[in-house]
């Protein structure tokens, strides 16, 4: 029974070892923390030339007494889109409205650089088969206070597609 008892115990600590902590720079990867960062992207953003769409805008808001954040983009067109990011616990979550007529979730992955955010698909709504265009994953980049790279790559049967890439400058007033 001993050694039943300090095997546990040796297995507890062995686990423990290996869950790193999150404290300094590790809490800006935290889904929170990243939360806090998309809040501050508030504004109307501009796509620069090198963009996969140059010239587009993205208007982003923070809504719900700060309890989600909707990014527009192609405002006011046949082509707007919408994404909600939102926390639900220790994750934050997308749910992105797309002009092809379906509504990939996403889950954000840890990151080792606090200055990304790694989005994975972990479902949609509106999709009757995977292979049907969907996107993704996507990927944030804060470059600066006023710069954003965004990258969302499309799927089709089963692998990906193409990717839209996006340099956004945050429009001064």
């Amino acid at each position: 029974m001993k050694l039943w008892t300090i095997l546990c115990a040796l297995s507890l600590l062995a686990s423990q070892a290996v869950v790193p902590s999150v404290s300094g720079k590790d809490r800006l990867t935290t889904a929170a923390s990243w939360f806090e960062r998309l809040k501050g992207l508030e504004g109307r953003w501009v796509a620069g030339e090198d963009s996969t769409y140059p010239g587009s805008i993205v208007e982003t808001a923070v809504i719900a007494s700060g309890n989600a954040v909707v990014e527009r983009e192609f405002p006011g067109t046949e082509q707007e889109m919408l994404t909600v990011f939102y926390l639900d616990g220790d994750d934050l979550l997308l749910t992105h409205f797309c002009m092809l007529g379906n509504q990939p979730h996403m889950r954000a992955a840890l990151s080792e650089d606090p200055q990304r955010i790694l989005f994975q698909f972990t479902g949609a709504t509106g999709l009757d088969s995977p292979d049907e265009p969907h996107i993704h994953t996507g990927v944030i980049t804060f470059l600066g206070p006023d710069q954003l790279l965004t990258e969302w790559t499309i799927y089709e049967n089963g692998e990906p597609s193409r990717t839209i890439r996006q340099e956004m400058t945050r429009k001064k007033s």
